[in-house]
């Protein structure tokens, strides 16, 4: 006799994309996510912060060196120097504003986040990890 299978339909995972027809999730590419029930193909998986979606790929790639991404979507990286002159991250996929130092030869203005610019290193004076040092 013929046994009556029924298939179920499961929600697709959190991070995951489930293509019509697969019959098991597929993990969302690196520097994605997705809500659970909500991507049926990789690309409609988010970028995460720190990364920005390549028109000519449509996959996420870190911010390069420079720029940063502090929230999930498929909008760009913002440069670094755009927030605050004369100022750059020296790594890959920095996530907040916060991993944007001074520039050499630039010191910070304040210790306030939300509000020091980097201004230029005094003559005579020496600057070093974001502070201005006096000459010799």
């Amino acid at each position: 006799s013929l046994v009556n299978q029924q298939l179920t339909c499961k929600e697709c995972p959190q991070d995951h994309y489930c293509p019509r027809g697969l019959g098991a999730p597929i993990a969302c590419p690196a520097g994605a996510s997705a809500a659970s029930g909500q991507a049926g193909a990789p690309e409609h998986c988010t970028c995460t912060a720190g990364y920005q979606r390549l028109a000519i790929t449509n996959t996420c790639e870190q911010c390069p060196p420079g720029f940063f991404k502090a929230e999930p979507g498929d909008f760009p990286c913002s440069k670094c120097s755009a927030v605050r002159l004369d100022s750059s991250t020296n790594v890959s996929g920095a996530t907040s504003q916060e991993s944007c130092k001074c520039d050499e030869g630039f010191y910070r203005s304040s210790w306030d986040v939300d509000v020091y610019s980097c201004e230029a290193c005094p003559t005579g004076g020496w600057c070093i990890n974001e502070t201005v040092h006096a000459g010799p």
